[in-house]
């Protein structure tokens, strides 16, 4: 059997835990069915789990691929210089390398952390950080929009 990086592992179990959920799975399940991992990891999926039925139900439409991603809030998580810990295992952390610009990294200085998620797109693992960040508008807007700035 080939042996799976942490990141896989991680998502692995997120996208489990998330599936499971969703059918109806309780956290006391669960627990049993990964007592290994971070109960964390369990809470953020069932939560993931409801909002996504909840959006379906209010909408009435299924997305045609269910790939969910660990969204982590911001105490799951720390940013120091280049490197993310995530906590993974009940005291342990999984320590990834990343590389932001020095632009990115000023830019997250300034603004508040308000969670992340981990994604994969052809076999890369990306860290999608959301910030917070109030700016002065000079007209009214009626809607407020969000800025990708490639963290």
């Amino acid at each position: 059997m080939e042996a799976r990086i942490p990141v896989q592992v991680l998502r692995s179990v997120y996208a489990d835990a998330f599936k499971l959920a969703y059918v109806g799975y309780s956290y006391r399940e669960l627990r049993q069915k990964f007592p290994k991992y971070n109960s964390n990891l369990i809470v953020l999926a069932i939560y993931d789990a409801k909002t996504f039925m909840r959006a379906v139900l209010k909408t009435h439409n299924y997305p045609k691929k269910l790939n969910p991603a660990p969204l982590f809030r911001k105490q799951d998580y720390r940013i120091e210089g280049s490197m993310v810990s995530i906590i993974f295992k009940p005291r342990e952390r999984l320590k990834l390398g990343i590389f932001p610009s020095e632009r990115q990294l000023a830019l997250m200085a300034e603004a508040e952390r308000k969670g992340a998620r981990l994604t994969e797109k052809d076999g890369k693992h990306f860290l999608n950080v959301a910030l917070e960040k109030y700016v002065n508008l000079y007209e009214d807007y009626e809607t407020i929009i969000g800025v990708d700035i490639g963290i």
